[in-house]
């Protein structure tokens, strides 16, 4: 009985050990010491506050299309000001990355960073185990095969065999999302997302095969040595297992979480922002790291029925998200312990990213940080806005053949210009 009773409360412990981490980060968020703004329900995100003017004039710039376009503007009190469609639900590409990099800084935290490990098993195999690292290259390959070769001699190994290595890697089933066009997965934006790889499975094209790859620059290493090893694929998730510190021969980090951040949001990285995703949600498998996000989305009080997600990156057209969505989820996260790092990876306009070149007048001055989204007939727009030192959450998206980037440059101009509506 006594040592029931000590499985009992020992199985307590651990629940609440568990319950604790998983809700942690909810509860800062709600919470925040209490020294932020309040979250109020969405249900109070309401339109008091139409400004039909200034509503009437941004849609006057949609040239007659704005049933393609959407657009929502939140306050910093959570009050939604301007709503065009804002519940429509469209393809955001890009924008999909402020979803999937936040869920990621929230679950990761900022000390995090993807890790390359080869290791030395009991029956004399080595294991290289990758977790995606984007900048993983050719100088890494020659420190990796050094440290074997060196680990080998240095332990007096049976000089009669081969060295037998197996790069460990997801199953190929799992290198792309099922929905991502065939012709993309061609690209670089759409090369596959695999845990080995090397400058991210793209040079100018993508690599269809990026293990051969891996496999073939091994290979070519050794010789340099005058070995010949045995290398073998071995297919299997990078979360399962624990690796031990005693086996651990070598490992090669990345850059930190904020660097990850920056490469994902204000370069739009694809193959980082799936990388990401499955970490943050401890799966390679997209339809499963898709729900956790979902789910993630969900307990900030987000009404996710207004979105569907198929990836992380952006680059499925069956993503679908209403600009409400995403100009509500920036309000809700923005009192988050580590905005103000999730906000700094953002494109800057005229200055960072993929808003670098965007403002072709120098004369106007924007200060707008976000996140922009490109696919064929689809162009996106997510971030915050100042002025007059109040920041607004904005967000647009238009779907169809009409597409004008300077229609999104003309919505910001009036914004940022008129005298209505806005602080």
């Amino acid at each position: 009985m006594k040592l029931l009773k000590f499985k009992y409360i020992l199985f307590a412990i651990l629940a609440f050990f568990v319950y604790r981490s998983t809700y942690s980060n909810l509860i800062t968020v709600l919470d925040h010491n209490n020294k932020s703004k309040s979250i109020r329900d969405l249900s109070l995100l309401t339109k008091s506050q139409e400004c039909r003017d200034l509503r009437l004039k941004l849609k006057s710039t949609m040239l007659n299309q704005s049933d393609n376009w959407s657009l929502s503007l939140v306050s910093s009190t959570g009050d939604i000001l301007i709503d065009i469609n804002g519940n429509t639900k469209r393809i955001p590409a890009s924008n999909q990355k402020l979803l999937s990099s936040a869920f990621a800084l929230d679950k990761l935290g900022e000390a995090f960073r993807l890790r390359t490990t080869v290791i030395y098993r009991r029956d004399g195999i080595y294991e290289i185990i990758g977790s995606g690292d984007p900048d993983i290259g050719l100088e890494n390959m020659q420190s990796i095969s050094s440290a074997i070769v060196e680990h080998f001699y240095r332990n007096k190994l049976n000089l009669r065999h081969n060295i037998s290595i197996y790069l460990n890697e997801v199953p190929p089933a799992q290198w792309w999302p099922a929905d991502w066009i065939e012709s993309d997965r061609y690209h670089s934006y759409g090369a596959p997302i695999t845990s080995l790889a090397l400058s991210s499975n793209a040079n100018e094209m993508a690599m269809l095969n990026p293990l051969l790859n891996v496999k073939s620059i091994l290979s070519n290493q050794f010789q340099v040595y005058g070995l010949y090893p045995t290398i073998k694929f071995n297919y299997k998730s990078p979360f399962r297992g624990f690796v031990s510190n005693k086996n651990v021969i070598y490992s090669i980090e990345s850059a930190p979480m904020s660097s990850l951040l920056t490469l994902t949001n204000s370069e739009s990285h694809n193959f980082l922002a799936e990388v990401l995703l499955r970490h943050a949600a401890l799966s390679w498998n997209i339809e499963h790291a898709s729900l956790k996000l979902m789910l993630w989305l969900k307990s900030l009080g987000l009404n996710t029925d207004e979105i569907y997600i198929s990836d992380g990156s952006g680059l499925s057209r069956t993503n679908q998200i209403s600009t409400n969505f995403l100009a509500s989820f920036l309000y809700r996260f923005s009192i988050h312990r580590d905005f103000s790092k999730y906000l700094s990876s953002m494109a800057i306009i005229g200055k960072r990213g993929t808003l670098r070149f965007i403002n072709n007048d120098p004369t106007f001055n924007i200060d707008f940080i976000g996140k922009t989204g490109t696919l064929s007939d689809v162009r996106s727009l997510t971030g915050m806005l100042k002025r007059n030192e109040h920041s607004y959450f904005l967000s647009i998206i238009c779907n169809g053949e009409y597409i004008s980037n300077p229609v999104m440059m003309n919505v910001l101009r009036i914004l940022v210009e008129s005298n209505k509506c806005l602080a």
